[in-house]
This record gives C-alpha cells, structure tokens and sequence, in this order.
C-alpha cells in the first residue's frame, strides 16, 4: 500500500523525461534494500513535519468532518498562543518549586486524565501553546468551553527509517505517505475555583482502496488508539511543570473501570454504567470526545451533555457493481442532529438516557445508535 501511494505521488508531481528518471533511480533503490524492509524512529510522536506543508483538506467520512464553528467562541487573531493570555510559546515555562506537586495523573480502565490544582483560565494558555509546539493547527478553538481540536496530522514517527528512506531523504518524505491521520480533542474541565481537569481524545483515519479493482482511495475511520492518548498526556505533564521521570511512571498502569450495559427503559435505550455520577460524568466526556460527537454545551449540576451527531452512511464498497447499477437512488445524506445526554445517579449506578433536542426522551433509531456507540465507548 505504502508503495502504491509513492509511485503514486511520484506521477503526479514529475512530468516527461524527468519522471522516468525519477521512476527508474527509485526503482533501482528499491531493488537493492528491498521495499519490505524497514525500521522505525522510537520516537512515538512526530507531526511536525505534516503541520508545516499546506495540503488539501481531506475527505474524511461524514461522521468525523469538521462541523461548523460557533463564532462566539473565536478568539481575535487566530490560532497564535502569542496572543492567548500573553503567552509566549517559545518561552521557557517558569515553574515555582511549590507548583511541581499540582499536577498528577487519574485513571479509570482505559482512560486516563491530569488533575491540576490551578485556575483554568491560568491552564489554557499553556494547554493551547502545547499543540502548537507539538506541529498541529486549530480547526475548533473554544475557551469559554474549554474546548481545542486539532486538524488531522500524519505522524512522521510511523514513516519507515531504512536506507531507501535515509538516501531520498525529505524528497521521498515529500512524496510518500503513511496512509495514517490523527487529529486530538482536549478538553479543560473547572472542578473548582483553583483547580481543574484536562482529558485528551485521539480520533484517527486511514487511506484505503475504495473498492477491488485499487485505482482510487478513501478515508476511512480507525480505532482509537490509547497509547497515542497516553504519549500526549505524559508530554502534557511535563509542559505544566512535572519531570519527565514523574510523568512517564503516572501514564503507567491499568485499573479496571465499572461495566456498562444497554438496557430498555419503556422502549427508550439507557446506558447503565457501574459507577457514581463524578466518574461517569468523567468517562462519558470522554466518550463523547473518542466517540466523534461534537459537545456544544454541557451542565454538570443538571446532568447534560449538549451533542450533535452526524450518522455513520452505509459502506457500500463490497457492494457489486452490477448491483449498485440497479439499486434505488441513495438518500439525501442526513446532517448534524442535535441531542442531550441526561446522567442520573442512583446510589453506585448511573444511568445515561438519549434526549431529543426538545428534552424529551428519544427512542428512534438514531438514538439507539448513539446509546450503543456509548457503551462500546464505555467498556
């Protein structure tokens, strides 16, 4: 696949007597190292070199496109961490001795997030400095929800470091790809006057054959990775002030979280979760965030996550041809819908209903699709 997409690059970037010549000394270089074997930097994370080239927006699958900004939320100046709060990304981080314990780490199953002991609004501008530095741009920069998300990135870390590699150098790096984006959504939650918590969600796409006969390719979306989650929470830790040391042994460790089950409720879905309201609250942002769901809105004292959902559309590329010829004309896709997610706890239980955009409980097909999707999300 990989070599696929260089050739392929290789086409549409040299023309004439040029590209036989570039064909021909690729091809002899592949011959000599074998186009199988590779190694890898042991570097988990590299996206600085995808954030510095100006590409074409990619055609990612409708349920994970970029839904339009709430401009009450856009910051004046754009995207710069200069201009947020006055910080300086570039500046050496000042941490007095006394700060270096406020930051740790909690877990519950497979996810993890850092508990800060300051004022939120003394924590954005280092949070929104720290996806920068780290080679990414904004599509979704929301302070007054505590909300960043980054556009997809491909991680040069998974880019092959053989010899083919090492002699081409940053020309094949230009014309090759890993076939990989990822893209992370942050979210900076006050739990108090002096304190906060920030949780990190990875969402990622691959490059694949649109159908049997390989002439053209797709996006497609990927499992979340919790490792990649793990690296930039760790990286995160030691942005706000903690040793590398520390925060590597506090990204370690596994516990098991509370189960979570689908269950009918009049014939509307309810997804119970093992667990009281805090750390349901907690897992279900979570969730909402690995899960694609774009949260407008949010009250903990009511219980509400304010989401809007695009619907996955059938995939139809193992459909044959000769039947997708005779099949009915596809539907109009359906755009973002909006939704609430109401949290009740009952002793060591929380129960989580599906509300319409009206506040009355849901039971259509879509809404049983989102309790599922939550539940895969909450085991």
């Amino acid at each position: 696949m990989k070599t696929f997409f260089i050739f392929n690059r290789i086409l549409s970037t040299q023309s004439g007597t040029k590209t036989v010549g570039t064909l021909t000394a690729v091809a002899l270089i592949f011959a000599l190292c074998g186009c199988e074997s590779t190694s890898f930097n042991g570097n988990k994370v590299d996206y600085k070199a995808s954030a510095d080239v100006k590409s074409t927006p990619l055609d990612v699958p409708p349920d994970l496109s970029q839904l339009p900004n709430n401009a009450r939320y856009s910051i004046p100046g754009g995207v710069s961490a200069k201009n947020i709060g006055g910080v300086d990304p570039n500046a050496p981080l000042k941490v007095s001795p006394t700060s270096i314990g406020d930051v740790s780490i909690a877990r519950d199953g497979s996810q993890r997030w850092l508990v800060i002991k300051r004022p939120s609004d003394r924590v954005w501008p280092l949070v929104h400095a720290f996806w920068l530095e780290n080679g990414f741009t904004y599509t979704t920069d929301q302070k007054e929800l505590g909300f960043l998300e980054t556009d997809w990135a491909e991680n040069r870390a998974n880019f092959p470091k053989d010899l083919v590699h090492r002699y081409l150098g940053k020309v094949m790096e230009s014309i090759s790809s890993t076939g990989l984006r990822d893209r992370y959504r942050t979210r900076i939650e006050a739990t108090g006057p002096d304190s906060c918590e920030i949780y990190i969600s990875q969402q990622g796409i691959s490059e694949e054959y649109a159908d049997a006969a390989r002439i053209s390719t797709v996006w497609r979306a990927r499992p979340n990775d919790p490792e990649l989650e793990n690296e930039f929470l760790r990286r995160m830790m030691v942005k706000l002030g903690t040793s590398v040391e520390f925060a590597t042994k506090s990204v370690e460790g596994i516990s098991i979280a509370g189960a979570a089950k689908l269950t009918q409720v009049n014939s509307k879905p309810v997804v119970e979760l093992a667990q009281g309201f805090d750390n349901a609250w907690r897992r279900l942002g979570v969730a909402l965030d690995r899960g694609g769901f774009t949260v407008e809105d949010r009250d903990r004292k009511a219980g509400l996550y304010f989401v809007r959902y695009v619907e996955k559309p059938k995939d139809t590329s193992d459909i044959p041809w000769y039947k997708s010829v005779f099949s009915p004309s596809k539907p109009a896709p359906i755009g973002p819908q909006k939704y609430r997610l109401k949290l009740v706890s009952e002793g060591d239980i929380t129960k989580i209903s599906v509300l319409n955009n009206a506040g009355d409980l849901d039971g259509g097909p879509i809404a049983n699709k989102i309790a599922t999707i939550l539940v895969n999300e909450l085991k």
